[in-house]
């Protein structure tokens, strides 16, 4: 068989060279043009597989095209463009199916003789937009002449100027324009046709803008029910179709329009549905015109959003009678045939394999006489008779009754053998049905997140687990039920399929082959339930897992998945002829991520806590399965991964978890690091932690600067009780970043004082749009407008590329970090003010916060300061004039004003209107709490207007549960000098200068104990 089993059009997107990851852009080629959209290798192979099987309808549909490619070679002087157009599509189609140089032969004569030959038909002429559809429709079939010796690079390039020449044309011609100008579904047409071209031309940017914004304002204006206004049948259902084609053209480039909203509420998805009873209830007008365009609509949407409907619909119109949609005649029916997954045939299978394997003797004779049905009854009794690999457990071991557990609660597995399946925290009830829609979103707030992970099936292991303590075989029965109706109904794609509702992104990809279709595969290997057919289906699948994770390697914690889960697929089925290179890829991947993700300072890139633990077990997860299977990783593998768990011992908080910076979330790190600890024993650091300080030797340090992450971490010490503060002043990060340079956490005496909002699921709600903005952590706004790195497209922002040179001075008396925010204000990156904050920790005592704020004008500014509270209770003090947390039985922290005159100061908590504030969405301790809910909590906004420079200096003083605060009177003394009065009649008083840049110069604070210089001269 071809190589186009694997990469026809892969490799036209995305291989130039296999080991370079995939942009989500269409890629700038000098000889293969991108793939275009209509046609992927996905739908081809099935119809050639189909083909080779007999299948009548497509037989027949088959020597239609034969009978017109003949038609073509005899009559091309007799054509016309549409004709012509058509016959370059049957033909490249024949050329595909039969691999006959006769149909390319023909198909490159008609293109030579209508653009490329002096005398072409269309040299040097420019027929007008309305007329040439069918040339845009072309295109695609022109792509599968690129093997062929008849179709040359210079013959391919040359059409490529013809093209890139008209699209120039008609998006300049006055007449054109003024028709790409109209409101339906000519205007939509035009769009399609000018990024049709600019796709085939290398020109991606041109279909970009033009998606992005013109297609965009064409679903504006569809009206609430999906329809177009004023349009009939005819009209609504060719804008539909030229939509959905535009669509598929953006997730080339990166375009989500699948899940877009216009401010109707109206998505592609409601568009479609809109036409789609008409059709199934036989309306007047539905019945009297072929419904050719919604046809190929609804194949081209069936398998993206996995509605059981379109397709029985599908099947109905084009096999009932063939009078309302004639397959035979269509090409469209041969290029989208609806056929169940997986894609890999039995044939296509054994092909794949390398049949020399030992134990696959009978296997390949099998094949050799073509007796498909031995070779799968023999293949998988080679899988349950061979020794190695091996799993984490032996299947083998499932009737030993020493794994029975009579106290097993079946309550969670009981609702997921009944089809009750969880995700994102949301459980969906599918009943009885025989078809489960993986495409749907079930959560109560539409949760992007619940269609994926929904299809990483982290509840299959849950299912095995049942099996093997109960030996109930409905267990066995419901994972072969799912994962059957999860492969026939999600066909891969030859694309990353990164966007909304997929099914095959590639996240998910590898995050079900790195855990949970392994554990399911083994946990139901000895179940008579899990049949041949059901085992060779998941076999399949698997090797189309590893496909597409090769193909579309992404990057940061996603690429640690993908490679994570190919690696695993390498490992556990070695029969792969491919197998080797899916292991070597993998594993050199993550080789290298080991220090391109990492600072050295530790920390991932992202500077998303948990997600740094998704990249540190991901690239542990490659050792675990390779070491147990005696794959020969570098030797410095494990060692070069210490860092990432270092990032653990420095980041460390009183009571264990680690701190909710971007979107990580409150985690325990103990059960972390214990995993570490299996493959690095020699951490003793690390055991000390883990174990509460009762094995192990403490950490050789308390406090720590990270110059490349730009987190300080100030504490007193290891134990529960001790003090900590974390003080950000880093880049934003290339991804799961928030709006937090120079925000701090406060913890001390066993509780949490000072917080931020958290992480909240990645939705488009008004909380999730609350934590990532500034307002949501402890920062200032300057004349209405927040922090705005995001909108800075500098890779300086996002990304250290050197450590940082802020001044970092720790002792055993104070620590000293410092950080500037000068990267702007609101939309418009507004530079007028800047900020310089410090954060000084006299050990064992408090924290003392300075502001500096520098305005380059001479107008007045007002700042908003915030402080959040890890509590609903937060009450104004008159002395010292402060706020004070007030949680009962718990540590609380005052936040004192060192200059409190001018000031205004109000106290927030769960205010949604005239914007959110005073909540926080990630539960502490340890993240508990539920789902998409978030609670209120106290948050203190302190406002100053001032002309000129502004000096702010705060004391933060914590206290333990059930004392008081010790502080009685706050005195200016000069400028830039305060005394700290207490109520036992002590004091301690705080100086400080400021150097010409506003930044400080010097630093003193003199308690009863001694004088403490933070900074000197």
């Amino acid at each position: 068989m071809k190589k186009k089993i694997l990469c026809l059009f892969i490799s036209l997107l995305a291989l130039v060279a296999c080991t370079q990851p995939v942009d989500q852009s269409v890629p700038e080629m000098k000889k293969n043009p991108p793939s275009l959209i209509r046609m992927n290798r996905v739908v081809l192979q099935r119809s050639k597989n189909a083909i080779r099987r007999g299948d009548s309808y497509v037989m027949k549909a088959y020597e239609n095209l034969i009978g017109k490619a003949d038609a073509a070679v005899t009559a091309i002087e007799s054509m016309d463009m549409t004709q012509m157009a058509e016959g370059v599509q049957t033909l490249g189609l024949a050329y595909f199916f039969s691999d006959e140089e006769l149909y390319a032969s023909a198909a490159a004569r008609l293109l030579k003789t209508w653009f490329l030959n002096d005398d072409a038909k269309l040299k040097g002429a420019r027929p007008t937009v309305d007329k040439t559809l069918c040339l845009a429709e072309m295109l695609d079939a022109v792509i599968l002449l690129q093997d062929s010796p008849s179709w040359t690079d210079e013959d391919r390039e040359k059409l490529m100027a013809w093209f890139s020449d008209y699209n120039e044309y008609i998006l300049s011609d006055k007449a054109s324009v003024a028709y790409g100008n109209r409101e339906d579904e000519r205007g939509t047409a035009y769009d399609y046709q000018s990024c049709m071209y600019a796709m085939f031309t290398n020109q991606s940017a041109i279909a970009r803008k033009r998606i992005d914004v013109i297609t965009r304002s064409r679903i504006d204006r569809l009206q609430a029910d999906g329809a177009m206004a004023g349009s009939n049948w005819n009209a609504g259902t060719q804008n539909i179709l030229y939509l959905v084609q535009l669509a598929f053209i953006g997730e080339r480039l990166g375009l989500n329009l699948w899940e877009y909203e216009s401010p109707r509420g109206v998505t592609l998805r409601k568009a479609i549905e809109y036409f789609f009873p008409l059709l199934v209830e036989g309306k007047a007008e539905a019945a009297s015109y072929c419904p050719k365009a919604l046809v190929t609509v609804l194949m081209r949407t069936a398998d993206r959003f996995g509605v059981k409907a379109y397709t029985e619909e599908i099947y109905r119109l084009v096999t009932v009678t063939g009078e309302r949609y004639n397959p035979e005649a269509s090409v469209n029916a041969l290029i989208y045939p609806i056929l169940n997954g997986p894609v890999t045939t039995d044939a296509d299978l054994f092909e794949a394999l390398n049949l020399d394997t030992k134990g696959l003797e009978a296997v390949k004779r099998d094949v050799q006489k073509g007796d498909y049905e031995a070779a799968k009854r023999d293949f998988v009794a080679y899988l349950k008779k061979r020794e190695k690999p091996v799993w984490f457990f032996n299947w083998r071991d499932f009737n030993d009754v020493s794994n029975r557990d009579s106290t097993f609660d079946c309550t969670y597995v009981d609702q997921i053998a009944a089809n009750i399946l969880p995700s994102c925290g949301t459980p969906k009830d599918y009943g009885g049905s025989e078809i489960i829609d993986w495409s749907i979103n079930a959560s109560d707030v539409k949760y992007i997140e619940w269609t994926w992970q929904l299809s990483r099936h982290g509840y299959w292991a849950s299912l095995g687990q049942a099996y093997w303590a109960t030996g109930n075989e409905k267990y066995a029965k419901a994972f072969v039920h799912q994962m059957k109706s999860w492969v026939r109904f999600n066909t891969l794609h030859d694309f990353a399929d990164n966007v909304g509702y997929s099914r095959w992104r590639t996240i998910e990809t590898g995050i079900r082959t790195l855990s949970a279709w392994p554990n399911a595969f083994f946990y139901f290997l000895p179940s008579p339930s899990f049949d041949d057919e059901s085992i060779i289906l998941m076999v399949k699948s698997f090797y189309e897992h590893a496909i597409h994770l090769r193909a579309y390697p992404q990057r940061n914690n996603w690429l640690t998945m993908e490679m994570n889960g190919l690696f695993h697929t390498g490992i556990l089925f070695p029969e792969f002829k491919e197998a080797d290179d899916w292991c070597r890829f993998a594993c050199h991947k993550m080789y290298e991520e080991e220090k391109s993700q990492f600072y050295e300072d530790g920390a991932q890139v992202e500077l998303a806590p948990s997600y740094h633990d998704v990249s540190v077990n991901s690239m542990m997860g490659i050792y675990r399965i390779g070491k147990l299977n005696n794959y020969p990783l570098p030797a410095d593998y494990s060692t070069r991964l210490e860092n990432a768990y270092t990032y653990y011992v420095k980041t460390f908080l009183p009571d264990g978890t680690m701190p909710a910076l971007n979107d990580g979330h409150w985690r325990d790190l103990r059960p972390i690091m214990a995993r570490g600890l299996e493959y690095m024993p020699h951490r003793s650091d690390m055991r000390y932690l883990v174990s509460g300080g009762k094995e192990g030797v403490k950490p050789d340090f308390t406090s720590v600067w990270m110059p490349w992450a730009g987190w300080y971490v100030m504490r007193s010490g290891w134990n529960a009780d001790d003090l900590y503060a974390m003080f950000e002043v880093g880049p934003y990060s290339p991804a799961h970043q928030h709006e937090d340079k120079l925000s701090f956490f406060l913890f001390g005496y066993g509780n949490l004082l000072i917080t931020e909002a958290g992480k909240y699921d990645y939705d488009t709600s008004q909380w999730r749009k609350y934590v990532l903005s500034a307002r949501a952590h402890n920062l200032t706004r300057v004349d209405g407008k927040d922090q705005h790195r995001g909108g800075l497209k500098d890779e300086r922002v996002r990304m250290s590329l050197e450590p940082m040179t802020n001044r970092w001075i720790s002792n055993e008396q104070s620590d000293f970090g410092e950080g500037w925010y000068d990267e702007g204000f609101g939309a418009s990156n507004d530079s007028t003010v800047t900020q310089y904050r410090a954060l000084t920790f006299v050990k064992n005592k408090y924290w003392l916060l300075l502001d500096v704020f520098t305005p380059a004008d001479e107008s007045e500014h007002t700042y908003d300061t915030w402080f959040h509270f890890n509590t609903t209770d937060a009450r104004v003090m008159a002395a010292p004039y402060c706020v004070q947390s007030a949680q009962q039985g718990a540590a609380n922290i005052a936040v004192i004003p060192l200059r409190s005159e001018g000031i205004q100061l109000k106290t927030i908590v769960g205010q949604e209107t005239p914007e959110v504030q005073g909540w926080v969405s990630d539960l502490w301790p340890n993240g508990q709490g539920e789902k998409y809910k978030i609670r209120k909590a106290a948050t203190t906004e302190i406002t100053r207007k001032a002309q000129g420079r502004l000096v702010e200096p705060y004391l933060l003083f914590p206290i333990r549960a059930d004392e008081v605060l010790p502080v009685s009177e706050v005195k200016i003394m000069g400028e830039n000098q305060y005394d700290i009065l207490y109520k036992d009649g002590t004091k301690d008083s705080v100086v400080f200068t400021l150097d010409e840049e506003n930044c400080l110069k010097t630093f003193t604070v003199i308690t009863p104990q001694g004088v403490i210089d933070v900074l000197k001269q």
